[in-house]
């Protein structure tokens, strides 16, 4: 048996320590092919193109995305040729030139290097190189490629942007300043350095409330505050003067994401804007003082030819001397009617008219309109008749004097322009809902009818037909025109059908609301005076001792007659201080106080009157007598402490049914003229007064709700502290308030209590201020209805 060779320890050893070496190879092996692959896997997902050239220009390694980006085929970048790459790379450039020189400069050096390339199409790589190391010996180049098209087109868009935003706020004819989240300033235009003579740069940079906001706008950290604390707030709006400029500030908060992300503050001058509003209110008050002067001075004579006229015809048997006088009447009647159409305009034209929500019965305001009007009808042999649909709901709420004006001007142009035939008026049901109604009204007359071309043109003021009409017929061509605004204020329309020598229809629509019944439904609505109320059946059978306050002769001689004729007895007085030094001696009833007189007008006697009266005296019912018809006037009256209103002209039913009233009501210890005219809350003048901006309404009544009551009870303290100056003082700024919101029973109860204040009269002010809570409370429930709307 041959004998094994004998394998000796040293060849074993080496055996051993080949075969660990040769694992440790594997393993070493395996984990670079694993790092491997984990950096090409980080290459390949990265947005960069990435490619690594060694020192003869070969390709060690491109990644995908550096193909994409540079529009180089797959199997070019396979050749592994730096130089087969070339030609794809600068073919695409825009200076290819350039790029290859440096290129090569790269290539030499042991410097990294960042620069940009740009292509024909318009791209844009940031290029960033460094070179390839390997035991301090450069081996190759390590080249990243990024695309920054879009940042850089987004960067330069946004830096033109800005550019033109710049501009722009630089050549405003406004001042302009942005503040960051952080109340830095960070742009300011010249516009406002100007303003406020300032430099710019010693205003970027700081903080707002180092600047001069603070001293334009009160509160401005909490104005910024409540802008940083909610995700949408609204602009703070305001206008104040600067030395002598008057501007007009908004305080802008910026949000972004809901998120608050500045400020931004514009300054408008608006110095001559407001010159030219002052302009306009002075020309506005001139213009309604002259229309006031003229009103008196027609109405006054007027008054009394009217007047005058009227008693003679109730004593007149001569039939001759009748038809004069009729004559007399009419031309008066007319002349009125001239007057009236002309103010009515003005006031339209101003925006300044009035309109009453009162409840009246359709049917017996119908009634009543045509039985006086059916007298003119008769007289000219005309049949005139009216027919009420069925459907039409009796109980409505609006403004009948305004429908009785429109159907008025109808019916009189209908009589007018109709000779013979008939007129009939017809009121039909158009819409009803659960809380208001639309009704539709129309005459139909008889008459020479309107050319088809004229239709739209008859409701242009001051016209008519044509000229020969205006002569023949006369008029001021303004009631067609008044009536279609009045009709537009009461929600509707109107419009004409005719055709020359054919007839007429005018129709329109009105909307009303609906009356809900309350205790009081059993009072019949009034004609004369718009309102409800319960006429004594006796009143002409009682007798009162009356003093007629007039410097007019013949209207005193007028008015003295017709309170004679119901039985009254008359003392009279020429002036406003005669009047009061004969209260002072005989216990009158009731005075009747004209308002325009010598030495003391009616105002001014009325006022002393009622300080008299702090004695303990009887409260005398003073009814004012006037001719100016203008808005405004009635609340002097009354605030003045006047009971009841009556303008003249009147008539000789008007003034004994003003004189129940007023008599009947102070005698029930109430003042008719607060209880009927001063509303609680008038909301169509605070709408008429804002534009119509129903926002804004309730945002200042808001604000009255919350605060009346804190200013009552400020009254109450100094009332109980008998504190006359403070309330004289709280008294003046509630009553302004009362009547930013137009609630004009607070306003006219707390200018007594103001009055009597100022008097340093403690009891007086204690009764007035009991009647402003009263008053209070009515118009604040009566603005939390409208609230709630």
């Amino acid at each position: 048996m041959p004998n094994k060779p004998a394998t000796t320890k040293p060849a074993l050893d080496e055996l051993k320590d080949l075969r660990r070496k040769l694992k440790e190879h594997e393993r070493l092996e395996a984990r670079f092919r694993q790092t491997e692959g984990t950096l090409r896997a980080i290459l390949e997902s990265t947005a960069d193109g990435i490619l690594v050239i060694d020192e003869q220009g070969k390709v060690i390694y491109a990644n995908e995305r550096f193909g994409e980006m540079w529009h180089i085929p797959e199997s070019v970048i396979e050749t592994r040729d730096d130089r087969e790459l070339i030609p794809f790379v600068l073919d695409q450039l825009v200076d290819p030139q350039d790029f290859e020189a440096r290129v090569k400069v790269l290539y030499q050096t042991r410097e990294a290097a960042f620069d940009t390339i740009h292509f024909k199409d318009g791209r844009l790589f940031e290029r960033y190189s460094r070179p390839l190391m390997v035991k301090n010996k450069i081996t190759g180049r390590v080249w990243s490629f990024r695309d920054v098209t879009f940042y850089k087109t987004a960067e330069e868009l946004a830096l033109r942007e800005n550019a033109k935003l710049s501009a722009m706020i630089s050549g405003m004819e406004e001042g302009v300043i942005f503040a960051n989240k952080d109340d830095f300033i960070i742009e300011i235009n010249e516009y406002f350095c100007r303003m406020l003579k300032i430099e710019r740069n010693n205003v970027l940079g700081t903080n707002l409330r180092d600047f001069q906001l603070a001293s334009l706008i009160e509160d401005l950290d909490d104005y910024i505050q409540r802008f940083k604390d909610t995700h949408y707030c609204e602009p703070l709006h305001l206008q104040q003067p600067i030395g002598e400029t008057e501007v007009f500030l908004r305080l802008q908060p910026i949000y972004h994401d809901n998120k608050y992300d500045g400020v931004l503050l514009n300054l408008i001058d608006v110095t001559r804007l407001v010159k030219a509003r002052q302009q306009a209110e002075a020309a506005n008050l001139a213009k309604n003082k002259f229309l006031a002067t003229v009103s008196h001075e027609i109405r006054t004579p007027l008054n009394g030819v009217i007047g005058m006229t009227d008693l003679a015809l109730s004593n007149c048997f001569d039939d001759e001397q009748r038809e004069y006088l009729d004559a007399i009447k009419i031309s008066a009647d007319s002349l009125l009617s001239v007057i009236n159409d002309i103010l009515d305009f003005s006031k339209i034209e101003a925006g300044k008219l009035d309109f009453y929500q009162v409840d009246f019965g359709i049917r017996e305001f119908l009634k009543e309109f045509f039985q006086t009007i059916e007298p003119r009808a008769k007289q000219k042999g005309l049949e005139l008749k009216y027919c009420l649909e069925d459907e039409v709901p009796d109980k409505l709420v609006g403004d009948p004097e305004r429908l009785r004006q429109v159907l008025l001007n109808l019916l009189g142009n209908a009589l007018k322009f109709t000779e013979q035939g008939n007129i009939e008026v017809k009121a039909e049901l158009k819409t009803l809902k659960t809380d208001k109604v639309v009704l539709q009204f129309s005459v139909h007359d008889t008459g020479i009818g309107i050319p088809a071309d004229q239709h739209e043109r008859i409701f242009e003021a001051f016209t008519q037909v044509d000229g020969s009409d205006t002569r023949k017929f006369g008029g001021t061509g303004l009631g067609l025109s008044i009536s279609q605004r009045l009709v537009r204020q009461m929600g509707g329309r109107m419009w004409v059908t005719s055709n020359e020598q054919a007839g007429s229809v005018f129709g329109f629509t009105a909307e009303f609301g609906l009356w809900s019944a309350s205790s009081d439904e059993s009072l019949p609505y009034s004609a004369a005076t718009g309102q409800a109320h319960e006429l004594n059946q006796n009143s002409h059978s009682r007798s009162y001792k009356v003093l007629v306050a007039e410097d007019n002769e013949i209207n005193l001689l007028m008015t003295t007659k017709m309170l004679e004729k119901i039985g009254h007895q008359v003392d009279t007085a020429a002036t406003g201080e005669q009047a009061v030094r004969a209260i002072q001696t005989e216990p009158y009833d009731f005075v009747l106080m004209d308002m325009e007189m010598p030495e003391m007008d009616g105002i001014q006697a009325t006022r002393k009157i009622r300080e008299l009266e702090k004695d303990g005296r009887r409260r005398i019912p003073i009814i004012a007598l006037t001719a100016h018809a203008i808005k405004g006037d009635r609340e002097r009256c009354l605030e003045a402490g006047m009971d009841g209103y009556l303008s003249k002209p009147f008539y000789s039913e008007e003034l004994h049914q003003v004189i129940e009233q007023t008599v009947l009501a102070s005698a029930n210890m109430t003042q008719i003229g607060q209880a009927a005219e001063i509303q609680a809350l008038d909301e169509i003048s605070l709408l008429a007064r804002l534009d119509e901006d129903i926002g804004l309404a309730r945002e200042l009544l808001g604000m009255f709700v919350e605060q009346c009551p804190h200013q009552i009870n400020q009254l109450q303290e100094a009332i109980t502290a008998q504190d006359l100056t403070a309330v004289w003082m709280l008294s003046h700024n509630l009553k302004g308030a009362a009547a930013n919101v137009e609630a004009r029973a607070v306003r006219v109860a707390v200018a007594n209590l103001e009055a009597q204040a100022k008097q340093e009269d403690q009891a007086a002010s204690a009764e007035a201020f009991a009647k402003l809570q009263t008053e209070a409370e009515r118009s604040l429930a009566k603005i939390k209805i409208f609230l709630a709307k």
